[in-house]
């Protein structure tokens, strides 16, 4: 689909192509997405793995905005439209998800033009309901970023309301270490019969799985399974008495990435948690990443004392219902 715009106030003339039609390079367009994104870091195999994996989206799915004397890419909007989803997540399918969306900096004002697009493709869709970011298990970043204020200002007066505030938290590889109370956890924890191990088979991921979309939902179910497959990502569960009782990921859409982790109700405040952190944390280091990122979490206290923490971010998760 194809459509022209004019920014206001400039004789600049826009048009609207996929990126199936214009078919950069992921190099090319991790390079558009960071000329936008000047606050976050977006690494090519995070892009990739969205392309390539999210069943819901591809190329024809990224639009991309060009400024047509220049050839310059002045915007982006990353569309997933979901499909035959489990009968608790069928609401869903009745949502626009909106992954990633960014202008080139001095041109904010083509924003009001890309939601207006945005609105007008999600009617011809039968949507009724667009949520710019907040895209579980496939996300880029969870949210936009806080400091794009302009950005931020022309979403909420297009009557975007914001419906959830999350933190990403990052550290310093070089500068984090693995506590002496891990070590205490895992003696302490071995003592009351738990054990936590690294899936490694099939059939260990099948029941992991299963237990983790039936305490923790669908999405955190994806996301072990793409750590499992993944080149230096790992699945990690707790057991005891041969049940699983907790698990945590690392490395999954991204080497520097951890989570998510979950622990059941019953065998919570003991250190289990934060024993599969950290055992997670130290292999994403040790496969050779500079930062660690602890994105998408509201849990502010179980992290903030972790060695070389250097860094949080705060981004907001957006939704407009729409009139037809």
């Amino acid at each position: 689909m194809k459509k022209w715009l004019y920014i206001l106030g400039e004789n600049v003339k826009v048009s609207i192509v996929t990126l199936k039609e214009r078919e950069l390079t992921i190099k090319e367009l991790v390079n558009v997405i960071n000329s936008m994104l000047y606050y976050d870091i977006i690494t090519p195999d995070l892009v990739r793995n969205n392309i390539e994996l999210d069943p819901f989206t591809g190329p024809e799915q990224i639009n991309l905005f060009i400024d047509i004397d220049t050839d310059e890419v002045l915007g982006i909007l990353w569309l997933a439209e979901p499909k035959n989803l489990p009968k608790d997540l069928k609401k869903y399918e009745t949502y626009l998800w909106v992954k990633l969306v960014g202008v080139v900096p001095r041109y904010e004002e083509l924003l009001k033009n890309m939601l207006g697009y945005l609105e007008e493709y999600a009617l011809s869709k039968g949507k009724n309901m667009i949520r710019l970011y907040g895209y579980a298990p496939y996300y880029i970043v969870p949210g936009l970023n806080k400091h794009y204020e302009l950005i931020d200002d022309i979403i909420r007066k297009s009557g975007y309301d914001v419906i959830d505030r999350v933190v990403n938290y990052y550290l310093d590889a070089e500068q984090y270490y693995v506590p002496l109370r891990y070590y205490w956890l895992n003696e302490n924890l071995s003592k009351k019969g738990y054990k936590i191990r690294e899936v490694s088979d099939k059939e260990t991921l099948t029941k992991s799985k299963e237990w983790i979309m039936k305490k923790f939902g669908l999405s955190w179910s994806i996301e072990a399974e793409i750590a499992y497959n993944s080149e230096y990502g790992g699945l990690l569960i707790a057991t005891k008495n041969n049940e699983i009782v907790g698990f945590s990921v690392y490395s999954g859409l991204a080497l520097h990435r951890f989570g998510p982790i979950g622990v059941s109700k019953e065998h919570r405040g003991i250190g289990l948690g934060e024993a599969l952190m950290h055992y997670c944390l130290e292999k994403i280091k040790l496969n050779g990443s500079p930062i660690i990122e602890i994105p998408w979490t509201t849990h502010l206290f179980f992290y903030a004392g972790l060695p070389g923490l250097y860094r949080v971010k705060t981004y907001y998760i957006y939704e407009k219902k729409l009139i037809r």
